[in-house]
């Protein structure tokens, strides 16, 4: 199983910094993760994603056990 990891608005919406899923690769994540929490829907376009702390932008990439994907919402602030 792969972790994932919430940050911000994310975390607040799932009531969790972190789940473990057992996904083939960042594409069913991201259906799985609307589908469990549909709130998630209009912030994960804009997430950037991080598998094992390197930026990932393909949403076929293969997850594996023990990967860890971070998933980080757009900043803002000043």
């Amino acid at each position: 199983m792969a972790k994932i990891k919430f940050y911000a608005s994310t975390k607040s919406i799932v009531a969790s910094a972190e789940i473990n899923l057992k996904v083939n690769n960042l594409e069913a994540m991201l259906v799985l993760l609307k589908n469990t929490y549909p709130a998630l829907s209009n912030i994960l376009p804009t997430c950037t994603f991080l598998v094992n702390g390197t930026a990932c932008e393909n949403m076929l990439h293969e997850l594996n056990d023990n990967d860890l994907v971070d998933v980080l919402p757009q900043f803002s602030g000043g």
